[in-house]
């Protein structure tokens, strides 16, 4: 509240008026993600990360986690730039499946750079931010041609 007083002529004051004072400040809505290795704390500086399998077998497994630090509700999105299939550096058309688990849940794609909705969270989230884990999971290689198979795999935290 704010008061207005007038000082009279033996220097005492009278209150003339009185109004509230109010203030607004617009908080905007923030959410961004950390992919680390599996068990690793959240990392503003790691929005990547390489998982290596070296030599490929049916069965493979990399793990890492995805943690999302956020001021309101978010979702979280995934999309493969190959339609989750990692494909020979020199001849295209040569695949290998994988298997895409996030959450505990396996997601298909649909196509190349298809985007599909993994969860959904509620904010705010603590510091430490809320952990979910990925996984990749190679299929078979039986016939595969030798050499290097690679996808990108694009996962996309949204506040809403």
């Amino acid at each position: 509240t704010v008061n207005l007083y007038r000082i009279i002529n033996n220097g005492s004051f009278v209150l003339e008026d009185s109004s509230p004072l109010v203030f607004t400040y617009n908080v905007m809505p923030v959410a961004a993600i950390s992919l680390v290795p599996s068990g690793a704390p959240y990392n503003p500086n790691s929005m990547g990360l390489l998982l290596d399998f070296g030599i490929l077998s049916e069965g493979m497994i990399r793990q890492y986690d995805a943690i999302v630090v956020a001021n309101t509700n978010y979702q979280l999105k995934a999309s493969s730039e190959n339609g989750g299939k990692l494909v020979h550096e020199l001849a295209g058309h040569e695949t290998i499946d994988y298997f895409f688990h996030f959450n505990g849940t396996t997601f298909s794609f649909d196509g190349p750079n298809q985007e599909v909705h993994l969860v959904s969270g509620t904010g705010p989230t603590s510091y430490e931010g809320d952990r979910y884990n990925g996984e990749i999971e190679i299929g078979s290689v039986s016939q595969k041609l030798a050499g290097l198979y690679t996808d990108i795999i694009t996962i996309t935290v949204e506040a809403y």
